[in-house]
């Protein structure tokens, strides 16, 4: 219990006497209430006065008992106090002694008092007391401190019919103890001396989680079983708690129970009555074994109802959209719903695992679209449709997420007239098509225009890439545009970069005047060696440019000669713009050109290529190998040159080497130059690529060997006899474009006289087993970077152009760190993320100009090119890629198209002040008034009841165009 004292003084005008008082007061002490006594001395009288009283402190009226005592007088009282909520009370009750008899009536505050007694026998008074002892907090619980928790029903309880007389019971009993509802007077009176809970009633109450040692929790227990007085399947709250306690006992036939639905996976947690979930819950499932032991509910139907939620709590997370909550009265009215389908539970899980928010969302489109009616998958007709289109789906070889990309499939081939089954069979095969293209995420649109492209061209490839040039949905005109530009290009089918070329005279009518000169700059590209992939489109670009300086040059057949051999030089010449390199415009205007190697350049060249004509004459010794004297000869009559723009070795397919100087014309790097000169040298006679590799080979043993007499294989033999002479070889590179030497990141001032000394090799800033070093493997990551302002066609390009490039590399390493902290490391997870974003950036551009200035004024940043130097527009995209209205590329467009469509018939109605503050504010947090906020945007996104926004039907989905002005209207 709890205890206080202090001390006080009374006026007494029956004695006309001041008596000062030592007060002692205890709370709790024996599982009583109140207990107070005092001891004070009557001065005028010099004799001693003391009072004791107990007294119950549950609900605002408190009875009492007590006596007094002043010198030769005792008396008994008996009363009551009624307390208001600020703790002021009124005190009414009778007195009586052997000699007389009377009332009392007295008004305070637990500092101050004033009342009086009338008695028989003229022995009445009136009394003033002040008592500095303030027992406000202890005297008794406040009402609102009685039960301070929320305690309104949830869970199971509130979707049981069976359940409302106890729920509705239970309900207004808590909201009167809550808002101060009192027990009985006799209930009070009997709290006086015990507050009635036996040592069994309190182990049944303490393993429901109630802190038996505080009187407050036992005090909450007595006024809610006093107010329990309506038959309401149990007859008192007493009985309530014994079947709670079977409740929290139950267990399913794996060992679950109520605490592990409540709390999966949360071994410390425990049930406790105070907490509403688990009260009500805990209600629940009482009532449901009270029920079956009473014959009015199924044999062991709470351990049923248990096992159906354990069983399906987990695997409804994917619908929920995220864990189940058994505190969210949606989650559990969900739950619920599939729980108690006709359906065997094998059958629910099944589905449950299968589908999430994507598949339930493209489910309900093509029941829709094939049934012409809404689906409700928490019915037991709805979840039979669902599971058939699920079941078409089965063990048919593919990832779930191609499963979820055929169903999308097979609504687009629904729309176009097909049935079911030749719906989702179409939609397999066109998915396995789409997959040998590396395209596994598309959106129905896009497969949409395949099929409408295909159907006036027939060929599936081209009609996949022109559809992913297009990007937007095709219509009616616009297809005649395209199979005009079809007609227009077909001659030119044979060419890799037909699809453009087809995309380009789509675009503008007169691209074809240009095509030859295409045609001319891939015969110079393909003859350097130049590699080029016509699925990117910057290679297309870097095409078209050098075709329009092609056909600038006209007949200027030496600047065309010069740009040639430049690419010969550099084959990364062909990614880059004269605008931006000084050295490669000079070349084409014929202002630096190589030059023959010399001075001591050339000493270190004539003494390599003297060993290496050692080395094929040794060659030509051997038994089975063509004689090769009159090739070696031809040697004296080759030019080897150099330039500033010579990064690579190469050779011209006639009598011209070109050698990089730095790397190779040095005494230290005189063997690199060997092989280099065994290669071009074979190159010119003829040989090919992959056989002078292995004579390079060849050539390192020999040296290695000390020149001895040199063995090969009979298959090396073969194929040098039978290369040898030959013309036009293709080899033009010692080192194939994929393995081309990279090492040199900026053109330097070329100079003779200092090129005896080699700069040191120069590779990328990252170790190859960093994060950094494996995004740049990436051609979705690589794409940030291409053509700002160098193009970064590859990890060794961006080591070139970017890599002392210190605010390239930070924003490569920052990129890094959110692959370590955000997707734990999961590069490829990243990635997926970022092609996402990638492709919200292009559609955000394509996108209408209404569209994008809603995008501005809501996001504060404009529509704009996505690359490494706009990272803060990047986190933009992916914060909305990753937001939990987020539902795809094709479904976020369709929105903001909405939202301006809206915004606009808003501008223009002549109510608009009116929908403004009378509608869209008060319902649905918009504020049109000074423009459109993401917080504007958030609710216009908002497609789940009960705030179906302007933008939304009931059933979720976007309205139409004629839709959304016929609601503004």
């Amino acid at each position: 219990g709890q205890m206080a004292a202090g001390f006080g003084v009374t006026y007494d005008t029956s004695r006309d006497s001041v008596v000062p008082y030592f007060v002692m007061q205890t709370r709790g002490l024996g599982g009583n209430g109140i207990i107070r006594g005092s001891l004070g001395w009557d001065i005028n009288n010099n004799e001693p006065v003391f009072q004791l009283m107990m007294q119950n402190t549950a609900g605002m009226i408190n009875p009492y008992v007590g006596m007094d005592s002043n010198g030769d007088t005792s008396n008994l009282n008996v009363g009551a106090r009624a307390y208001d909520a600020h703790d002021r009370y009124v005190d009414a009750g009778v007195i009586g002694s052997s000699e007389h008899q009377g009332g009392k009536l007295e008004f305070g505050n637990g500092l101050m008092s004033a009342g009086g007694q009338f008695t028989t026998g003229n022995n009445s008074n009136l009394s003033l007391n002040f008592t500095p002892l303030n027992w406000r907090q202890n005297r008794r619980q406040q009402p609102e401190e009685l039960i301070s928790e929320n305690t309104q029903p949830t869970g199971s309880i509130l979707f049981d019919s069976r359940m409302d007389s106890v729920r509705d019971v239970l309900d207004e009993v808590i909201k009167q103890t809550t808002h101060g509802a009192r027990p009985g007077f006799w209930a009070s009176f009997k709290g006086l001396f015990s507050d009635g809970i036996n040592s069994e009633l309190e182990g049944k109450l303490s393993s429901l989680g109630m802190d038996i040692d505080k009187k407050e929790e036992k005090e909450k227990f007595v006024v809610r079983d006093s107010l329990f007085k309506k038959q309401a399947v149990f007859k008192n709250f007493r009985e309530l708690t014994d079947y709670m306690v079977k409740a929290k006992a139950l267990e399913t036939d794996h060992g679950f129970t109520i605490k592990d639905y409540l709390y999966f996976g949360n071994q410390e947690a425990e049930l406790d009555i105070d907490n509403a979930v688990d009260f009500w819950e805990l209600t629940y499932f009482a009532a449901l074994i009270k029920l079956s032991e009473e014959g009015k509910a199924p044999q062991n139907e709470a351990k049923n109802v248990l096992t159906k939620y354990i069983r399906i709590r987990g695997e409804i997370s994917d619908i929920l959209g995220g864990q189940f909550n058994p505190a969210d009265d949606s989650h559990v009215r969900v739950l619920r719903a599939f729980a108690f389908l006709a359906v065997s539970m094998d059958k629910i899980e099944g589905f449950l695992r299968q589908v999430n928010k994507d598949f339930l969302s493209a489910i309900v489109k093509l029941v829709e679209a094939s049934e012409k009616k809404k689906l409700d998958v928490t019915s037991s007709d709805g979840l039979q449709s669902a599971l058939d289109w699920m079941q078409k789906i089965e063990n048919n070889g593919y990832e779930r997420e191609d499963d979820l990309q055929i169903l999308r499939n097979a609504l687009v081939f629904i729309k176009r007239g097909e049935n079911k089954e030749e719906a989702i069979e179409k939609a397999k095969n066109i998915h396995k098509q789409m997959l040998e293209k590396g395209k596994r995420r598309y959106s129905e649109n896009m497969l949409a225009n395949i099929l409408d492209i295909q159907a006036i061209n027939a060929d599936f490839d081209l009609s996949v890439n022109l559809a992913y040039l297009l990007q937007y949905r095709l219509t009616e005109d616009n297809l005649g545009k395209l199979k005009n530009a079809l007609e227009e290009t077909k001659e030119y089918k044979d060419k890799a970069y037909y699809k453009h070329i087809v995309y380009s005279q789509y675009n503008d009518a007169r691209f074809k005047l240009i095509i030859p000169y295409i045609i001319r700059a891939d015969e110079i590209a393909r003859a350097a060696q130049v590699e080029v992939d016509y699925d990117k489109q910057k290679d297309f670009d870097n095409l078209i440019y050098w075709a329009r300086l092609i056909q600038a040059l006209g007949k200027d057949t030496p600047a065309i000669d010069r740009l040639k051999v430049a690419l010969l030089e550099d084959r990364k010449n062909f990614s880059k713009r004269l605008g931006r390199d000084e050295a490669l415009l000079n070349r084409i205007l014929g202002k630096e050109n190589p030059a023959e190697i010399k001075d001591t350049q050339k000493q270190i060249l004539d003494g390599t290529l003297d060993e290496v004509k050692e080395f094929y004459a040794a060659l030509s010794k051997v038994k089975g190998v063509n004689n090769l004297t009159g090739y070696i000869g031809k040697v004296v009559g080759y030019k080897f040159m150099t330039s500033d723009l010579t990064r690579e070795p190469a050779n011209d397919g006639n009598k011209t080497i070109y050698i990089p100087s730095r790397g190779y014309l040095s005494f230290r790097n005189q063997k690199k130059l060997a092989k280099v000169l065994v290669h071009e040298i074979g190159a010119l006679w003829g040989l090919s690529h992959q056989t002078n590799l292995e004579l390079e080979k060849v050539f390192g043993q020999w040296k290695d060997s000390k020149k001895a007499a040199i063995s090969i294989s009979d298959g090396l033999k073969a194929k040098f006899n039978q290369e040898i002479g030959k013309e036009n070889t293709p080899d033009r590179h010692k080192v194939a474009y994929a393995e081309r030497d990279t090492s040199y990141r900026n053109r330097g001032q070329f100079d003779r006289t200092n090129a005896l000394e080699t700069q040191e090799e120069i590779t990328g800033p990252f170790d190859e087993n960093s994060t950094e070093y494996k995004l740049l493997e990436y051609d979705a990551f690589l794409e940030l970077f291409d053509g700002h302002p160098e193009a970064a066609g590859s990890h060794d390009e961006w080591n070139q152009n970017y890599g002392e490039n210190l605010e390239a590399k930070a924003f490569v390493e920052n990129q890094a760190a959110a692959v370590g902290s955000l997707y734990g490391g999961d590069i490829d997870a990243y990635i997926a993320d970022l092609t996402t974003v990638e492709e919200l950036s292009v559609a955000l551009n394509t996108m209408s100009q209404d569209a994008q200035d809603i995008f501005e004024s809501a996001y504060g940043q404009p529509v704009q090119d996505l690359t490494w130097q706009t990272a803060d527009y990047m986190k933009l995209l992916f914060d909305i890629t990753k937001g939990p209205q987020w539902t795809g590329v094709d479904d976020y467009i369709a929105f903001l198209e909405a939202v301006a469509l809206f915004y606009n018939e808003w501008l223009v109605n002549p109510q608009r002040d009116d929908i403004n503050s009378l509608i869209l504010t008060p319902i649905y947090t918009i504020d049109l008034s000074n423009g459109i906020g993401i917080e504007d945007l958030t609710g216009f996104g908002n497609a789940t009841a009960p705030e179906y926004n302007p933008l939304y039907k009931e059933d979720g989905s976007l309205k139409t165009d004629s839709e959304i002005q016929s609601t503004v209207d």
